[in-house]
């Protein structure tokens, strides 16, 4: 039951593009160790885990990737919705999400 909580919750993230299917996998398999009981433990400890990978992978991209994410967090904020990305010809920065996975995996079934 959790594997499929886990492929529900990230099945529209998978099909828009914003995470790939080997990070749902990884969720999937995961949430079987974890279970029910700790789901909500590893899920609070994956978007914890995200956000500072994230942050890392800010911090490292080139200057002109970080203006564009200020840019577009700006015209979320003052737009409300979010603003359409378009890909560019050189790639798009990206998170690797499976570090956060398996960091948040770490923490649900270690402590």
């Amino acid at each position: 039951a959790a594997a499929a909580i886990s492929v529900a919750l990230l099945y529209r993230p998978w099909m828009a593009g914003g995470i790939g299917g080997g990070d749902v996998k990884m969720a999937a398999a995961v949430a079987i160790w974890v279970g029910l009981d700790g789901m909500i433990r590893y899920a609070l400890a994956v978007a914890a885990a995200g956000g500072i990978v994230a942050l890392a992978m800010y911090f490292l991209s080139r200057k002109a990737i970080r203006q564009e994410v200020r840019t577009n967090l700006t015209l979320a904020a003052l737009q409300q919705s979010l603003p359409s990305v378009e890909v560019r010809a050189g790639g798009r920065p990206s998170v690797p999400y499976g570090l956060a996975i398996a960091a948040g995996a770490a923490f649900a079934l270690l402590t």
